[in-house]
């Protein structure tokens, strides 16, 4: 069975990493194996890959997501590795948000004069 993913936001936001007792341990033995040496990254500018298990989830629109654990040789992240925001760009919410607005005002006007 892979294991399961589950994204939760609210108070907090995280990733849980759900599974059998077997299952997690399986996962633990995998990264014990990162203090073991281990071949360089296969891909430039990407760290080793210590663990990839099977999963499901966290997102029912994302097909094939992926878990991986990685381990890296220096407390600097590849710039291949940014973290991005998911979703709208704040300066598009802003000018679709202003536009929303003025089609409310311009509604009201019409109802009033209607109603006048």
């Amino acid at each position: 069975m892979p294991l399961k993913l589950r994204a939760y936001s609210g108070r907090e936001n995280g990733l849980m990493i759900i599974g059998s007792a077997a299952e997690l341990n399986q996962l633990g033995t995998q990264l014990l194996g990162a203090s073991d040496p281990h071949p360089g990254p296969v891909i430039p500018n990407w760290p080793a890959t210590v663990a990839s298990p099977a999963v499901t989830g966290p997102y029912s629109n994302v097909r094939d997501f992926q878990l991986s654990f990685h381990v890296s040789e220096s407390d600097e992240l590849p710039p291949s590795l940014k973290i991005t925001r998911r979703g709208a760009p704040p300066l598009f919410i802003l000018i679709v948000s202003v536009c929303a607005l003025v089609g409310v005002v311009a509604l009201l006007g019409e109802i009033i004069a209607l109603v006048l």
